[in-house]
């Protein structure tokens, strides 16, 4: 794995063989969070067997962000997060959440609520080293948030 200094921020990652050599390459200007997520999901190309295109799969912010994702990127993307964000691990750490967190009564219950949920997600995503965005997607999909 090696950091690359890049000033185009539509650069996230690369995965690519050269020779017998696997190498992943991060752009070293995205947040740290970001690179965890990156890695980890050039990772899952690597182990989902996706083929390469001319030696490499390069990940881009259209390809990563964009709304027409290619299947292998979202394979990519749960590999990355079951890697990251193991599903025993998160529900334990949210039932700690809870169990630490003191009971509040407000006049709003939605609103509060949605501020526990906020503290929740940032909890997690602190814990697990990953951004907020990522860990609400990992909620979701784990039918937590």
């Amino acid at each position: 794995m090696e950091e690359r200094d890049e000033d185009d921020e539509e650069f996230c990652g690369v995965y690519m063989v050269v020779k017998q050599a696997k190498i992943i390459f991060v752009n070293a200007n995205l947040r740290t969070s970001r690179k965890h997520f990156t890695i980890a999901h050039e990772l899952g190309h690597h182990y989902l067997g996706h083929p390469l295109q001319n030696g490499a799969i390069i990940c881009d912010s259209d390809s990563v962000f964009g709304k027409n994702k290619p299947e292998q990127e979202k394979e990519a993307d749960y590999f990355a997060a079951c890697f990251l964000m193991p599903e025993n691990l998160v529900k334990r750490k949210r039932t700690e959440f809870f169990n630490d967190c003191p009971k509040q009564t407000t006049l709003f219950p939605a609103d509060q609520q949605l501020e526990q949920q906020h503290q929740l997600q940032r909890y997690l995503s602190d814990y697990f080293e990953v951004s907020m965005e990522a860990m609400g997607y990992r909620l979701d999909e784990l039918k937590l948030g």
